[in-house]
């Protein structure tokens, strides 16, 4: 039970971790046009 929070929190951090290197990206892209 213990080890499937965990792996559930850590799936939560990748999931934030490349929303925000897609936001990033995106707003590079769209500045340098």
């Amino acid at each position: 039970m213990l080890a499937l929070g965990r792996t559930k929190y850590f799936l939560g951090d990748v999931v934030l971790t490349l929303n925000a290197t897609w936001c990033s990206l995106l707003f590079t892209t769209l500045r340098l046009q």
